[in-house]
């Protein structure tokens, strides 16, 4: 059962405002990352991620794509496999803080509560 809240809609309102400015943000911090690498680098990244999360979890397994980066010296993979996962864990914990901040604004019942959420 859900509890309804008797808000003014005013704070419904900047509480809307407010995520879509954060919204906005969010898409700003991608794209400025983003801006940094090629097209072909960001499409390719999926499997980069993927592989290098596996490759975390168990170094024994296949990592064909990443082993084709080092040029198929598996010696290389470790420093490889580090520089991929702190983009990954970079993108994870913005996503993470977004989650947070938008989950503080929802509950927000004031203006001043809504003021002092910031980033």
């Amino acid at each position: 059962m859900s509890v309804q809240r008797n808000l003014p809609k005013d704070i419904e309102v900047l509480k809307t405002e407010k995520i879509k400015e954060l919204t906005t943000w969010h898409d700003e911090q991608i794209e400025l990352a983003k801006s940094k690498y090629s097209k072909a680098e960001i499409e390719a990244f999926p499997e980069k991620s993927k592989e290098a999360m596996a490759y975390t979890a168990d170094n024994t397994v296949p990592a064909p794509y990443l082993l084709g980066m080092v040029g198929g010296d598996a010696t290389l993979l470790p420093a490889l496999v580090n520089a991929i996962m702190a983009k990954v864990n970079a993108s994870a914990y913005l996503d993470g803080q977004v989650d947070i901040l938008r989950d503080a604004i929802q509950v927000c019942t004031t203006q001043a509560e809504l003021d002092a959420i910031t980033w």
